[in-house]
């Protein structure tokens, strides 16, 4: 009888490994990039924290083109919708953005586009089931790392942009408070 109830412990605990990453490799994030459709499948999403500040980071793929998603997750309280702007990063004055975006076209090979403006409006989020939602909007600028002075910088629009029950998971690695 031992031997069966740890069978079936072990059984029940791989489907629950089974059904969470299926529950993650499913989740989708859409947007339009300069009116083209882009249909990401959300590789990971997990609560991490950076400059004392805890965020979610949702990263979704398609072929080689990836998002990375920065919601500020302290403002995720009280009343829904909750609107997370992006503010440039100040590091003298400790701001950094409630929300932004960096999108990457050519995969790690290339330089990202960072946010220069935008919003995420989140529609639900519940911390006990790990799950968030919402729309955003935001202009990405190419970072280019070139010497010339005064270069104009290429931007995109990023729009209509949705999550839809994104479920997350807390990076055991980083000091998440």
């Amino acid at each position: 009888m031992k031997f069966f109830n740890k069978l079936l412990l072990s059984f029940s605990l791989l489907w629950l490994i089974f059904v969470a990453n299926t529950a993650i490799a499913q989740s989708s994030m859409s947007f339009k990039i300069d009116g083209n459709n882009f249909m990401g499948t959300v590789e990971t999403a997990t609560l991490i924290n950076i400059n004392e500040e805890n965020y979610i980071q949702i990263k979704a793929v398609n072929k080689e083109r990836l998002v990375f998603l920065y919601l500020k997750e302290k403002l995720l309280k009280g009343e829904f919708p909750v609107t997370l702007k992006y503010k440039a990063h100040d590091h003298e004055k400790g701001q950094t953005p409630d929300a932004e975006l960096v999108w990457a076209p050519g995969g790690g090979e290339q330089p990202p586009w960072n946010t220069i403006e935008g919003e995420a409006v989140i529609t639900l989020y519940d911390s006990l089931a790990k799950t968030v939602s919402g729309t955003f909007n935001f202009v990405v600028q190419k970072q280019d790392f070139s010497t010339k002075k005064d270069q104009k910088k290429e931007r995109v629009d990023i729009e209509k942009g949705m999550i839809s029950n994104i479920q997350f998971v807390v990076d055991a690695t980083s000091e998440v408070k």
